[in-house]
């Protein structure tokens, strides 16, 4: 199955009003699905990948980011109206710094508060756990609240804390954070616990992804244990074509399908595409780079989905897909129409809500 991240939140082509519009690319407006919409219930019919294939992609990703109210409402929305297509949703959580309040990121966050030992100090006993409780208190609110027309749960899979591998977020392990990969398998689990079994939030399975795992132990380092985690992904980005390669891209698939079976997990590939808008130059990325190396590979079509991430074009410019009429769409229906990949209307029982 493949999936877009904000597939129905923005989009590059095909603008119109009442959304919020932004800058033209190939004569047609950028746009952005507003509070507004989603209070009147508009349709959510803008879709970048529905524009170049005719379908919605299979899965549909959200943000949690700050928790703001009206971000809720509009995400609540759209996430109804994806269940009701029956797309898949998943849900990541770009988290301000609970200690600074500041950037998700720690390159840049400027607010001269110490961070240090972060995820040690919003745990239980931590100076800032009332602080993270709370908002997971928040989520937990939300999540009970997130049902279709009919009142039945809708299951969303969360994929909190992902490339904890990295040095750039700040849950994961740097010189700032000085956060363990003990630390690191604590705030996973805590998570888990306080939404699943504190809260009583049913309607959520789990995902773990690193980035760019190079081995099965690699994988595991930071992984919180098989209670904690129902889905098995990895995230990777080619920063340009071939590089990293596509050998290094089929192994890193092959270490998450591998470990994912011996755990009885789902495997997926929870961020996938290339950086630096590199299908302007590259109109075969998604044939050449992700598709034909799956299918070539051993073990590799074993993932149930991979998911890429955002086109952003309201006020700049970065996509990962084409949108109407640029140069590698015929490209991209290609990939569309090959037996392999799956889009569109997936779950033909979408009123059942996953019990966690």
């Amino acid at each position: 199955m493949f999936g877009q991240h904000r597939a129905t939140q923005e989009g590059c082509s095909g603008g119109h009003t009442p959304y919020r519009l932004g800058v033209a690319h190939n004569g047609h407006h950028s746009w952005q699905y507003t509070t507004s919409q989603a209070g009147t219930h508009a349709a959510d019919d803008l879709c970048d990948i529905k524009d170049v294939t005719g379908d919605f992609p299979a899965v549909i990703g959200f943000d949690l980011r700050g928790l703001n109210h009206k971000a809720l409402t509009t995400m609540t929305w759209l996430i109804q109206r994806a269940n009701q297509r029956g797309n898949i949703v998943t849900l990541s959580w770009h988290q301000h710094n609970p200690i600074s309040g500041a950037s998700v990121y720690t390159t840049d966050d400027h607010h001269g508060v110490d961070v240090s030992n972060i995820i040690s100090r919003i745990l239980v006993h931590g100076d800032h756990n009332d602080v993270y409780r709370k908002e997971l208190d928040v989520i937990a609110e939300w999540a009970k609240q997130l049902v279709d027309s009919h009142g039945n749960l809708i299951p969303v899979l969360f994929r909190p804390y992902h490339e904890m591998n990295g040095q750039w977020f700040w849950w994961g392990t740097n010189p700032v954070t000085n956060n363990t990969v003990a630390d690191y398998k604590k705030l996973f689990q805590y998570t888990v616990t306080y939404l699943r079994d504190t809260k009583g939030v049913h309607n959520f399975l789990y995902a773990f992804s690193p980035s760019k795992p190079h081995s099965n132990s690699d994988y595991l380092r930071f992984y919180p244990g098989d209670n904690f985690v129902d889905v098995m992904g990895m995230d990777f980005y080619y920063s340009r074509p071939f590089h990293p390669s596509v050998q290094t891209f089929l192994a890193a698939v092959q270490v998450v399908t591998e470990v994912a079976t011996a755990h009885d997990k789902i495997a997926a590939i929870t961020e996938v595409g290339i950086s630096n808008n590199g299908i302007e130059t590259h109109h075969k990325f998604w044939n050449d780079h992700i598709l034909e190396p799956l299918k070539g590979g051993t073990n590799t079509l074993k993932v149930a989905y991979m998911l890429t991430w955002t086109n952003a074009c309201l006020n700049g410019y970065t996509i990962y897909v084409p949108f109407n009429k640029h140069a590698s769409t015929i490209n991209f229906r290609l990939f569309y129409n090959d037996s392999v990949t799956v889009f569109g209307y997936v779950l033909s029982d979408h009123s059942q809500a996953i019990i966690g």
